[in-house]
């Protein structure tokens, strides 16, 4: 299974639906935290697409914090499968 990774890489247009399939996977897996990894970067590829290295920043770090407040959720899937 192509597993999704955080990185300074930017994501484009044509790799965003990698990022959903390997979500869905996971989450059928019951990989929970392979599934919002998956998840942020989706979002993180679309904040890169409007253009703007400050927003790119800024999602970043939100993405960092949300990672941190995630690994506080009691039960990851009940979290994230809403």
């Amino acid at each position: 299974m192509s597993r999704c990774r955080l990185s300074r890489e930017r994501p484009t247009l044509d790799g965003l639906d990698r990022y959903v399939s390997a979500a869905e996977r996971a989450a059928e897996a019951g990989q929970w935290n392979e599934a919002a990894t998956c998840s942020l970067d989706f979002h993180r590829g679309v904040v890169h697409l409007i253009g703007s290295d400050r927003l790119d920043r800024f999602f970043l770090i939100t993405v960092a914090q949300l990672r941190l407040a995630f690994s506080e959720v009691p039960i990851e899937a009940e979290f994230q499968s809403q």
